[in-house]
């Protein structure tokens, strides 16, 4: 293997994972500092009603989980789907 070929290799790798991850990492943890701060802002100022909000969370996140799974399972390779004039 020649030097060029090694040098250049890890940053051809670096890149495609930089491109795999994207915005998708900062903004879920953007994301998820924001529900922790509202909730313990709820928390402070009003704890029966939080208490009673908390309870609808498992609810969102089943309900959640399921959208993506089906958006997942119909829609298959987004980008061909739109270039051929689909939704």
């Amino acid at each position: 293997m020649s030097l060029p070929r090694v040098c250049c290799a890890p940053a051809g790798d670096v890149a495609e994972i930089e491109d795999g991850i994207g915005p998708k990492l900062p903004q879920s943890m953007m994301s998820l500092s924001s529900t922790i701060a509202g909730i313990v802002v709820a928390f402070v100022n009003n704890w029966k009603l939080s208490l009673l909000t908390m309870g609808f969370i498992p609810a969102m996140a089943i309900v959640g989980g399921a959208i993506h799974t089906v958006r997942w399972c119909r829609g298959g390779d987004t980008v061909t789907t739109t270039a051929a004039g689909g939704c």
